[in-house]
């Protein structure tokens, strides 16, 4: 029953990261993955089936990060030069991951 519970859970999770463009938060995935753990077990401390659906939640989202972070193309903020005033911004950039 833990597991049932922890599994919706994380897809609620899943679908608000998948609202916030993934491509921007696949690069903070550890410490999206830890604060994100800690928040299930937190939030569904009280019990032990409580404490293991909070622990499913976790491990199913580590999962997906994981999965997500070697499929999606990162974003990140950076300076950008424009041809007009103020001739800098800052814009969000593809990141081309050069270790694969």
């Amino acid at each position: 029953m833990g597991m049932l519970e922890g599994a919706l859970a994380a897809i609620a999770v899943i679908f608000l990261l998948l609202k916030l463009n993934l491509k921007r938060i696949a690069k903070h995935d550890i410490f999206l993955d830890i604060c994100l753990t800690f928040f299930f077990i937190w939030i569904f401390a009280g019990t032990f089936a409580g404490m293991m659906a909070g622990l499913w939640a976790g491990a199913f989202i580590s999962i997906f990060l994981f999965i997500a972070k070697r499929h999606v193309k990162h974003e990140e903020l950076r300076w950008v030069r424009t041809r007009s005033f103020p001739y800098r911004k800052v814009a969000w950039v593809e990141v081309i991951d050069t270790k694969k």
